[in-house]
């Protein structure tokens, strides 16, 4: 067997066409992305607020904590909670600026690239000001439709990886909900970090790599989709890009060719044009971004120094911010959270080379949103890895964990379905949907801005 395949355990089930799979996802996530941002479609003018559930939770336990007489003795042993440190940051008008003075520079013929402490991310500047100068349109609204647009793209780019994981179209759809769907995304564009809800690279990436490793033939399509998926990151998010340069795509490629090494699926003579592929991907890479590397490096951001206490919004404090449906960032899910154990559990049993490079990739992206304390991973790739010390926010590593965790869950559900019939399959996708809406988009008031709770205690007449 090659070393991409998945495992033969699974069954044969005919997949549906490339054509019809891919007109059903775009039907799905189109419409997925008009249900979960519907206010944002009412109010396309106007900026994304956080959840009045989610604020008034953290203003009232500040404003409980403020008044406190162990606060107004110890003002300092008593902190403003985490989320609501990322609540109060907005950067909207910040991000908009840019966008304006990006338009103006181009309607003048000129390149607007600017060298500030933000993560400038040209694939938002770019095809922003191309739209306001053909349509005049204001920059919040042209604000607003850019996140429309990404959130979609993040949906079928995930789509279209799992697609390749995944014989059920059910599957992938599902992971492609939940990469679509999450807190990080909706409280990325509360907060107007353009670069942070670019999420679409990261799964084309994966993507392109696993198809390079698995197949023999190694198209050279799948070179030129890394080293321009790489080249985007690059001008998308200096975080994403050092993550997965030098922590992320390095453990998932070293895994994934150890195993099927080990197991006598990959020949040692196969490695040599590999590491060429790699090399022209990324010599790709280089020339789609190379023009803004050469002034950002000249210029770089300030520098942060490792902090405990400044750091402390910015990573994985509790492991129960993962079940925290007010989370702004951190939240999965009850329904993926037992999903992982049952996953990480099958891994153990099933080592082959995809699902190990894919449960330990997910097991580094985890532990790197540790804070940066001396022997935390994060704390070896702030003092080891280039230009790591210009990031402050390791929690930034999660759409990567989280896509991961899609990954291991959906190869997982794969090898269940095997001894399934085609309708037992279909009970299964919409029971496990259904347990996504109760359990993950009901209750997190990110995803529709809906506060369940309190409707519930309305209708039963409660009172605190």
């Amino acid at each position: 067997m090659n070393a991409g395949e998945i495992p033969s355990t699974l069954d044969h089930t005919p997949k549906p066409s490339a054509g019809t799979a891919l007109i059903l996802a775009t039907i799905v996530l189109a419409t997925t992305t008009v249900v979960f941002n519907w206010n944002t479609f009412l109010h396309i003018d106007q900026r994304r607020e956080a959840p009045s559930v989610v604020a008034e939770r953290y203003n009232l336990y500040t404003r409980y904590i403020l008044h406190t007489d162990a606060y107004l003795q110890h003002p300092d042993a008593l902190r403003i909670p985490d989320a609501l440190a990322l609540l109060t940051t907005n950067d909207t008008d910040a991000f908009i600026y840019l966008l304006i003075e990006s338009t103006t520079a181009l309607g003048k013929g000129r390149f607007y690239m600017p060298l500030s402490n933000f993560d400038l991310c040209l694939t938002y500047l770019l095809p922003g000001s191309i739209v306001l100068l053909l349509t005049g349109w204001p920059p919040l609204v042209v604000h607003n439709l850019f996140f429309l647009v990404v959130f979609f793209l993040n949906g079928l780019f995930a789509f279209a990886f799992l697609r390749t994981l995944s014989r059920h179209l059910g599957l992938a759809l599902l992971g492609a909900l939940s990469y679509q769907g999450c807190n990080f995304v909706f409280s990325s564009h509360h907060l107007g970090h353009m670069n942070n809800i670019q999420l679409q690279w990261i799964p084309l990436i994966f993507l392109a790599v696993w198809q390079l490793l698995s197949s023999e033939r190694r198209a050279l399509r799948w070179t030129v989709l890394l080293g321009v998926g790489m080249g985007l990151q690059v001008l998308s998010s200096p975080y994403y890009t050092l993550f997965l340069c030098f922590a992320i795509l390095p453990v998932f490629v070293l895994v994934y060719l150890i195993i099927a090494l080990r197991q006598r699926l990959l020949a040692t003579e196969h490695l040599i044009p590999l590491a060429l592929q790699g090399l022209l991907a990324g010599t790709i890479a280089l020339l789609v971004s190379l023009f803004y590397i050469i002034p950002r490096l000249g210029t770089p951001p300030r520098v942060y120094s490792v902090n405990a206490a400044t750091w402390r919004p910015y990573v994985l404090n509790d492991y129960l911010e993962l079940l925290d449906p007010m989370d702004p960032a951190l939240f999965i899910g009850l329904p993926l959270f037992v999903l992982m154990i049952l996953a990480v559990r099958w891994w153990y049993e099933h080592s082959r080379p995809l699902t190990s490079a894919v449960g330990m990739t997910m097991v580094v992206s985890l532990v790197l949103m540790l804070p940066a304390v001396p022997g935390t991973p994060f704390w070896f790739f702030y003092h080891i890895v280039p230009l790591a010390n210009h990031l402050r926010v390791p929690l930034r590593c999660f759409p990567i964990f989280y896509l991961m965790l899609i990954s291991l869950t959906t190869l997982y559900l794969n090898h269940v379905f095997r001894d399934l019939s085609s309708i037992r399959r279909s009970m299964v996708v919409v029971g496990l949907l259904s347990v996504f809406v109760c359990s993950n988009w009901l209750v997190s008031p990110w995803a529709f801005d809906l506060d369940l709770v309190s409707i519930i205690k309305k209708l039963l007449n409660y009172h605190s």
